[in-house]
């Protein structure tokens, strides 16, 4: 019985989520209602509050269940990169971007998330698990070319990763708002900023 109980809690709560994405796709975050979601769940308001605290934690919660799908492919990834270090980390990366724009369709929502963070600081810790679990597969990347010799061992797999993910998640952020309009721009963008870390600034 409790078995049950627990099936049919999880299933309202995708499907409260689900409706919250339709609708943000629909209609955008900020002209979307609780009232809303609730009614295209078909669930009553009281329960889509017993399970999300407000609309910014549905909005949250989407982008977190995405992110471990996502998550996912990268492991999938690692376990058999491309030979040369700027291709490899480069094609990690886009694994995250691509998905998240295309397959997710998240490019409207993430600016909402982006300025939710900004002006809710309370969800800053959530994001930034999310983001250390990319500098997490970034630094295992990095670990693997150093146990090949490929790259220096002299500095530290997570040192790289912190290094790699702000500059190119920066670029990331020119695409979602706009102001890098090209995908393409933006993934050789990213590939050109690994390939200066790599080699840094001596002449």
């Amino acid at each position: 019985m409790a078995r049950l109980r627990e099936k049919q809690m999880q299933r309202r709560k995708l499907e409260i989520l689900r409706a919250g994405k339709e609708l943000f796709d629909d209609k955008g975050y900020q002209a979307t209602t609780v009232e809303e979601i609730a009614e295209r769940a078909e669930v009553a308001l009281a329960t889509v509050y017993s399970h999300y605290k407000s609309k910014a934690d549905i909005l949250l919660s989407i982008l977190q269940q995405n992110m471990k799908e996502i998550l996912q492919k990268g492991e999938e990834f690692l376990n058999d990169p491309p030979s040369d270090f700027v291709e490899a980390a480069s094609g990690l990366l886009n694994i995250y971007f691509e998905e998240l724009i295309y397959r997710h369709n998240y490019r409207t929502l993430l600016k909402e998330i982006m300025v939710m963070v900004a002006e809710q600081p309370i969800y800053t810790g959530e994001t930034i698990k999310l983001d250390l679990s990319i500098v997490a597969q970034l630094a295992a990347l990095v670990c693997q070319f150093q146990r090949r010799k490929l790259i220096t061992s002299e500095v530290k797999p997570e040192e790289v990763a912190n290094l790699i993910y702000p500059s190119t998640f920066f670029t990331f952020e020119l695409y979602v708002f706009d102001i890098e309009e090209n995908l393409d721009t933006m993934k050789s963008q990213v590939q050109r900023q690994i390939q200066i870390i790599l080699r840094g600034l001596r002449p």
